[in-house]
């Protein structure tokens, strides 16, 4: 397939050959149309965006650059030629540009159009602007230039449909991290997904938007013992952290709780709120464990989090049913002081090192502390069922 330039004005216009895709996509019951292009590299580079998925940007999508990978394809373009025989996929959000494919040409217009949105493929293209930003010799950057890529272009304005075909090619090619994919299910059903939604519903999912929700808000809180400490795509954390995939899982203790269940629209800020009094207990009864100390312990980390959600449910019950605790408000942090004081007067094991460790220690990182050996699913379960004698045994 040939291309074009011509010039109209001060406008540039790329004419690309192009065959048009007989059957359109589809997005929530709409035609998505679509064409097949051969574009060179220098014309793609000049015109994309790659919707990163940053915190605080709604609509970015894409997981971050690797530098490594775009390094070490780049540095092989600079010396050799390497084929591209997959497609590059990208979305011109203007569907009205489809009535610039005509005489089996799609007469790309920048200004008017805007930007070419990566959907896939954008490692590839970074590599080949590497090579080009990297290189002295002018011949090669010439040709590099001038290696054209395939690319499917769609027209469409609807951001989730992009969102889609970004995760359905990433699921069946090569795996989303799980952070990733958690964001972009936030992501669309922000963006009222209805699709999603009924999918969520229909195999008794929704209670994950929500305790998505509360993890994406906890991070953001500096009040919360989760300020900074849960990792997003793209987001700046402070160790140690917990993924927001695994956390989404774990605050679904609370979520998926019959306290919670009947809240009807009140469910997130509810959960919320029991959610941050339970970590905020626990800091008040042992703060030594948080803040500047907690790398010290296991607390914040995956398998201390787990662990300490998944005992919720008895501690809350076995405060509800203390008759000795005046308390019993379940959204206040003084609440669980008790019960966190109550856990920790209880743990007691051997370390690594063959010595007997309690209470805070118990929580110690690697050899020094007791949990560190039961980071596998098949551990957690071992601590939870010996710590959760504590709480039904009273």
């Amino acid at each position: 397939m040939s291309k074009i330039n011509e010039k109209i004005g001060n406008a540039v216009i790329h004419a690309f050959r192009c065959m048009k895709k007989k059957k359109p996509f589809t997005a929530r019951g709409k035609s998505v149309n679509a064409v097949v292009c051969e574009a060179p590299a220098w014309i793609i580079l000049e015109n994309i965006f790659i919707p990163y998925d940053k915190p605080g940007i709604p609509n970015g999508y894409q997981r971050p650059e690797s530098k490594s990978r775009v390094k070490k394809l780049g540095t092989t373009l600079m010396r050799k030629d390497v084929n591209f025989p997959t497609s590059i996929l990208v979305n011109i959000r203007n569907e009205d540009a489809i009535n610039y494919v005509q005489d089996g040409k799609f007469n790309y217009h920048p200004e008017l159009h805007e930007d070419m949105i990566i959907m896939d493929g954008q490692h590839r293209l970074l590599s080949m602007q590497y090579a080009i930003d990297n290189l002295d010799d002018e011949d090669r950057i010439n040709y590099l230039k001038s290696v054209e890529f395939t690319v499917l272009i769609t027209f469409t304005e609807d951001i989730l449909f992009e969102m889609q075909m970004f995760q359905d090619v990433n699921d069946n090619a090569k795996s989303i991290p799980a952070n990733t994919r958690m964001s972009l299910i936030l992501k669309r059903i922000g963006l009222a997904d209805r699709d999603l939604a009924a999918a969520m519903e229909a195999v008794d999912e929704n209670w994950k938007v929500v305790s998505g929700r509360i993890a994406e808000d906890l991070a953001n809180d500096t009040d919360s013992v989760w300020y900074q400490r849960i990792k997003s795509p793209n987001s700046k954390v402070l160790s140690p952290n917990v993924g927001l995939a695994a956390i989404t899982k774990y605050f679904g203790e609370v979520v998926k709780s019959p306290k919670v269940s009947k809240k009807g629209a009140k469910k997130q800020k509810y959960s919320r709120d029991i959610i941050n009094a339970y970590w905020n207990g626990f800091r008040l009864a042992f703060p030594h464990m948080f803040d500047d100390h907690s790398s010290k312990f296991t607390i914040q980390s995956s398998l201390g989090t787990h662990v300490i959600m998944k005992l919720w449910p008895l501690m809350s019950e076995w405060i509800l049913d203390n008759k000795k605790l005046d308390n019993k408000n379940l959204l206040e942090a003084e609440t669980y002081i008790p019960a966190f004081k109550h856990l920790l007067d209880n743990c007691e094991g051997t370390n690594f090192n063959n010595e007997s460790v309690t209470g805070e220690h118990y929580w110690l990182k690697g050899k020094e502390g007791y949990v560190g050996a039961y980071s596998s699913e098949g551990g957690k379960k071992i601590l939870f069922d010996q710590l959760s004698q504590h709480f039904m045994d009273d």
